[in-house]
């Protein structure tokens, strides 16, 4: 593990302050903790000191720090563990919401208008939704008259 040379955990809803060890990793060239819930004081130390690039923490709201731009007050210091909240994508669950509903009226409202002004359109589909209850009608009887006279 000490031969990393890069590591990348951007976009992984990691949480909590950033472990000292990653400055015991001597050969990472490369290293991306963007946009995750790390918290508390960036570690520095060894290799860590070399990775200045503050695109690496982007993300992060919670982090303070060089090289991030919020500095650290007394509590942040102490690597607090901030509480991921569950609802962080209620947003977009709505704006998924509201698609799927857009698409379903739009969907049906394009299928009712074709039918209600294009008589020719109308009449097929009745045509075809008769003769698929005409056709399962005469099946069923058929197959209730096989099976009275075969056990009856």
């Amino acid at each position: 593990m000490k031969s990393l040379e890069s590591l990348d955990f951007s976009f992984n809803k990691l949480a909590g302050p950033i472990p000292e060890s990653l400055s015991k990793l001597t050969k990472l060239s490369h290293l991306n903790l963007s946009y995750n819930n790390f918290s508390g004081k960036v570690p520095t130390g060894r290799q860590l000191d070399t990775l200045n690039d503050s695109s690496i923490y982007v993300g992060n709201l919670y982090l303070c720090g060089p090289p991030t731009e919020r500095k650290c007050s007394g509590g942040e210091a102490n690597d607090t563990i901030y509480v991921v909240n569950e609802h962080d994508h209620s947003f977009e669950m709505i704006w998924l919401l509201v698609s799927i509903a857009t698409g379903f009226v739009a969907g049906f409202w394009c299928v009712c208008g074709a039918l209600l002004f294009k008589r020719i359109w109308r009449v097929a589909f009745f045509q075809i939704v008769d003769n698929f209850f005409d056709n399962a009608y005469v099946k069923i009887v058929i197959t209730v008259k096989r099976l009275s006279q075969r056990f009856g």
